[in-house]
């Protein structure tokens, strides 16, 4: 529509400013394009950071951006060509991807990167369709590729019982001492997929997470009561509130 042509000729123009300036935006440590139509010309800020004019990017927000799995496979691309590998926070939120593009991102971008986001700390993915990659994510995570990941926004993703699964191979695979934040809220897992994923934990899991968000999912707190605090006596989990 006419809301997605001016985000993309808005975001031309932007990156061929950035391109055609003698030093760029080599400075530029923050760009926070939410709240626009950003997201339907990701393609653009790839080609300014392969110009060079971009290296210090490490926060990249596009929340209410438009992003699209177009956008995503625009950005997967970026990562695996090591145009990200200083990102710290990636905000994706409100958005209107869903698996195609989760997959695109994670397993042709991240997967195939040699060093995936070796820096990335805060990865947002709230409120969208993110539920339907979970397997891509998680692929990302078990093979390390996030090693400093430490908040992963997934609330109101569309998680379901095949996704916490699915995040549940991954650390079969590996350990994430960093994560200190997970936040699933506002899914739609049931009781018995909560209840298999704490019990599978181990203690070396997730050793430093101090927030797990679970309120608005299929379950009822009383439901998952017990297994929580058993994994926190056996040393599994350090919160058990329903945060």
């Amino acid at each position: 529509g006419s809301g997605s042509k001016r985000g993309l000729e808005g975001m031309m123009a932007l990156m061929e400013a950035v391109i055609e300036s003698s030093i760029g935006f080599c400075r530029l440590e923050i760009l926070d394009l939410s709240r626009t139509r950003a997201g339907e010309g990701i393609g653009c800020l790839v080609d300014a950071l392969r110009s060079g004019r971009m290296i210090s990017l490490r926060d990249l927000r596009f929340r209410l951006a438009g992003v699209s799995d177009e956008g995503m496979r625009a950005l997967g691309e970026g990562v695996k060509e090591g145009h990200f590998s200083r990102l710290v926070n990636l905000e994706i939120a409100e958005s209107d991807f869903g698996g195609s593009g989760m997959e695109a991102f994670f397993l042709e971008g991240i997967c195939k990167a040699s060093l995936g986001l070796p820096e990335l700390e805060s990865l947002d993915l709230g409120v969208s369709r993110a539920g339907e990659g979970m397997e891509a994510l998680s692929s990302a995570l078990g093979d390390g590729k996030l090693p400093k990941l430490a908040d992963l926004q997934l609330a109101n993703c569309g998680v379901d019982d095949s996704g916490l699964g699915a995040f549940a191979e991954a650390l079969k695979k590996n350990d994430l001492p960093a994560l200190t934040f997970l936040r699933l809220s506002r899914n739609v897992i049931g009781k018995d997929a909560m209840t298999s994923f704490v019990e599978g934990l181990r203690p070396d899991s997730l050793p430093n997470l101090k927030g797990l968000s679970l309120w608005g999912n299929s379950f009822r707190w009383g439901e998952v009561r017990d297994p929580l605090k058993r994994a926190k006596r056996e040393g599994k989990l350090k919160s058990v509130r329903p945060s």
